[in-house]
């Protein structure tokens, strides 16, 4: 009996060390395919990517110093990226960030941290330009927006607000709150 005892103690330590040591490889296994996801599928340093429309005209043109795509959700993360948009017979409106991310299907960018939205006049003099934190642009759409506190600067006109809209091919702007205008008279 004694020895049934041990044999049959011996049997559930067994099993608990064999269950320990089972749990703890599923844990690595899914440690190493969560990094798996989340680690890009190609990158590419000084990327560039330009768009054009059904005439054959330039349309777009997105920069960035550093780019990562990541297939599990067929993003794109991008590092100090610039973005310009081309209309007709108007200067093109050019866009940079700290960081950038692009949806699947390339239809929205996220920038994210010090987004500056600008425009120059014929001499190449900025003649518009837009601060905030973020911003989301439709691409195919020419439209951009901000939720956050937003600085609009012209030749002497600043405006602040919080939340923004831009129309791109119209040269259209909205502040929709808290919305304060300053004139210089000089």
């Amino acid at each position: 009996m004694a020895r049934s005892v041990t044999v049959f103690a011996s049997l559930i330590a067994f099993v608990a060390i064999s269950a320990w040591i089972l749990n703890q490889l599923v844990e690595k296994e899914d440690e190493f395919k969560s990094a798996t996801l989340h680690a890009p599928v190609y990158y590419m340093e000084d990327f560039t990517t330009t768009s054009m429309d059904e005439e054959g005209k330039l349309k777009n043109k997105l920069y960035a110093v550093y780019m990562a795509h990541y297939s599990h959700n067929n993003t794109t993360e991008l590092l100090k990226p610039k973005l310009e948009f081309f209309r007709n017979h108007k200067p093109p409106l050019s866009m940079t960030a700290d960081k950038g991310w692009v949806t699947a299907g390339n239809e929205v960018i996220l920038l994210n941290g010090n987004v500056e939205i600008w425009e120059n006049d014929e001499a190449g003099n900025i003649s518009l330009q837009i601060n905030t934190d973020k911003a989301k642009i439709l691409v195919n759409q020419n439209y951009a927006e901000s939720e956050g506190y937003t600085k609009i600067t012209t030749n002497k006109v600043i405006t602040t607000g919080v939340g923004m809209q831009a129309y791109i091919n119209e040269s259209k702007l909205l502040v929709l709150n808290d919305v304060h205008t300053t004139i210089d008279p000089r």
